[in-house]
């Protein structure tokens, strides 16, 4: 399903994109659980989806998420862990140099903040 989403993304179909990396982190999350590689990776997917269709504080929020887990589950010297702190940091960034901080809305008008709630 990721991957089909991706071709939406690339397509520009974003709302498409979103419905499919929502969709499929849903069941990769409940068929392998929260802190599975296979599940980590569709967060940093689906992260992405909705960074490129402007949701970027959900994006951040799920990336930032999907870093806590990544700790948890690889530890903080694998190389995955590097990466994935980077963009979040980055996109972090640019919240806050747009004027929107961690409580700041997204695209869609929806606050958002980060724990382990459902963000997709």
């Amino acid at each position: 399903m990721s991957s089909l989403a991706n071709i939406y993304r690339a397509h520009g179909s974003h709302e498409k994109a979103i419905e499919l990396g929502s969709r499929g982190l849903e069941i990769i999350e409940r068929v392998c659980g929260p802190e599975d590689a296979a599940t980590l990776r569709m967060m940093v997917a689906f992260a992405e989806i909705l960074h490129d269709a402007g949701r970027r504080q959900s994006a951040c929020d799920l990336m930032e998420l999907c870093v806590a887990r990544s700790l948890e589950r690889l530890g903080p010297r694998h190389h995955k862990i590097k990466e994935r702190q980077q963009l979040a940091k980055v996109w972090r960034k640019e919240l806050l140099d747009s004027g929107k901080g961690k409580d700041g809305t997204d695209a869609d008008g929806e606050a958002h903040d980060v724990t382990d709630e459902k963000l997709y």
